[in-house]
């Protein structure tokens, strides 16, 4: 289906219930083995560490053409495909850092998510780690990180599938990641 697909998942995969080796550091992530998939987390939530300059990086060393991006998310019932976010945390990791090579300074941000065809799909509000641990509201689907996150990763011209569900529903999470190709 794919070339070499990477998991993008700004929590340690141990929280998804992924069985990983020690993890390896470079351009401000940790870089996860879990069976024959890579794992890539971020070490923080900042433009040090997510940036154009770190995932250009990351693409160029790792040869990284397409990600699966696992967020966490909070009244979904199942695994669900994201397939478009608000971003309502206040945090744009791309402010400040556009233009980055030959790249626009105001990428076009209308077809950031790949449809994975298989899965019920949602639209996310993102809201950030903190703001998302507080939430209480039970009428949207709240998203932990994937308005902040995939935006970069798509500026920097990585394919992203993108997949969320709440922390209780692993197990659906690593069948569909395994499955996943």
């Amino acid at each position: 289906m794919h070339n070499k697909i990477y998991i993008y998942s700004f929590r340690d995969p141990r929280e998804w219930g992924f069985e990983i080796e020690r993890p390896q550091n470079t351009n401000g992530h940790r870089l996860f083995k879990a069976k024959e998939k890579t794992i890539i987390s971020p070490q923080k939530l900042t433009a040090d560490f997510i940036s154009p300059q770190t995932i250009d990086s990351l693409k160029n060393e790792l040869k990284i053409k397409t990600v699966l991006f696992i967020d966490a998310l909070k009244n979904v019932e199942d695994i669900v495909e994201i397939s478009d976010h608000t971003n309502r945390s206040g945090i744009n990791l791309l402010k400040g850092k556009t233009p980055f090579k030959d790249l626009p300074r105001f990428p076009d941000m209308s077809h950031v998510y790949n449809p994975t065809q298989t899965l019920d799909k949602a639209i996310v509000h993102t809201i950030g780690p903190d703001r998302f641990k507080a939430e209480k509201s039970n009428k949207t689907a709240w998203s932990e990180t994937a308005g902040i996150i995939t935006p970069v990763l798509h500026y920097c011209g990585i394919n992203v599938w993108a997949v969320g569900c709440s922390l209780n529903q692993n197990h659906s999470l690593k069948t569909f990641v395994q499955t996943f190709s």
